[in-house]
């Protein structure tokens, strides 16, 4: 699936941003959502990057570029987000990925598929992200995790 390409791409980009670290406050962050949908036969596939920003101006920055890219995009302010144990690289009842790039702040990937797909399919879907993620990190010579989650454990990678 090529989108999960795109997304990748429109990732590093989003990355770009130079000031989106964060100083370690326990909640209360604004939280970038981008959204695409992406219906094939039988299949609808949803993918959402969830990016957080301690500044309000950062996060709406991030949701205009995600914007511009065809992404269905939305800035909200939470403590305690839902997606704070995703953050913390917790098991969440969904697939997602969760990677970090040098000093830039976590990002998530999260997918869900309408109907659900194989574990091993997902898998094997999901780590063809990895290798942009990690290019993109060498480019710049930073440091990077990418980290794989089914919705009850972390996936080992043998990348």
């Amino acid at each position: 699936m090529t989108l999960f390409r795109i997304f990748s791409v429109c990732l590093c980009i989003s990355l770009l941003l130079p000031a989106s670290g964060c100083s370690g406050k326990p909640d209360g962050y604004h939280y970038s959502i981008a959204e695409r949908k992406q219906a094939v036969p039988g299949l609808s596939l949803t993918m959402t990057l969830v990016q957080r920003f301690e500044k309000k101006h950062w996060c709406e920055a991030n949701a205009a570029r995600m914007s511009k890219e065809g992404f269905r995009t939305a800035c909200r302010y939470e403590e305690g987000s839902v997606y704070e144990p995703m953050f913390r690289g917790e098991p969440a009842g969904k697939w997602y990925v969760h990677q970090s790039i040098g000093r830039f702040s976590p990002s998530l990937l999260i997918y869900e598929s309408t109907p659900s797909l194989p574990d091993d399919v997902m898998i094997r879907q999901l780590e063809q992200t990895a290798p942009h993620i990690l290019k993109f990190a060498a480019l710049h010579r930073a440091p990077a995790q990418v980290r794989i989650f089914s919705p009850e454990k972390e996936i080992p990678r043998g990348l």
